[in-house]
C-alpha cells in the first residue's frame, strides 16, 4: 500500500468527488463515479497480495450492492491483459479502466485496497481502506451474512 502522509486525502468528506472518464470491460466509455447512483468505487491493484485477498468478498457483495442499488466499480489503470488474469466472474465485468490522471483525481495516494463510497450527489460520504470500520458497515448494511463480527 502507497501513502501519502504529507497532504489530506483530496476529494475529502462532504466534497464533490471529481467526474472522471473510464473504460468498462466491454469498452464502453463511463464516467466515475456514475451520476446519479450511489458509488462504491475500489481500488485494487493486481500485484497487492491484500487486494487478491479481498476479491472473494467483492465478489459476494457485488449482487447484494445491486440489489441495494450501490454501484461498485473497480477502478484500475492496469492492462486488459494483467486484469484478465486478476479478475474473473463477475468482478472481471466491474472493473474501469483510467488514464492514471484520472486515477490520482480520485486515489491520490495511489492506495489500495481502498475505498471511496459517493452518494447519488456526487459528494464522497466517506474513504478508507477495505476492512476498516467503514467497509465493516457497508457488508454489515448490505447484509453480508460472511460478515465476521470481532469482540
Amino acid at each position: 500500500m502507497v501513502v501519502n502522509a504529507t497532504s489530506p486525502p483530496r476529494p475529502a468528506v462532504g466534497e464533490r468527488v471529481p467526474a472522471v472518464d473510464a473504460r468498462s470491460s466491454s469498452g464502453a466509455r463511463v464516467v466515475l463515479p456514475v451520476p446519479g447512483v450511489a458509488n462504491a468505487l475500489l481500488f485494487l491493484a493486481s500485484r497487492c497480495p491484500k487486494c487478491r485477498d479481498t476479491l472473494p468478498e467483492v465478489a459476494r457483495l457485488l449482487p447484494l450492492a445491486a440489489r441495494d442499488g450501490l454501484r461498485i466499480s473497480l477502478v484500475t489503470v492496469e492492462s486488459r491483459r494483467r486484469l484478465v488474469g486478476f479478475l474473473d466472474g463477475a468482478l472481471a465485468l466491474a472493473w474501469a479502466r483510467t488514464e492514471l490522471r484520472g486515477y490520482r483525481l480520485l486515489n491520490p495516494s495511489l492506495s489500495t485496497p481502498h475505498y471511496l463510497f459517493v452518494d447519488d450527489a456526487g459528494v464522497l460520504v466517506a474513504r478508507g481502506d477495505i476492512g476498516d470500520e467503514g467497509w465493516l458497515r457497508l457488508r454489515e448494511q448490505l447484509g453480508d451474512t460472511a460478515a465476521v463480527r470481532t469482540p
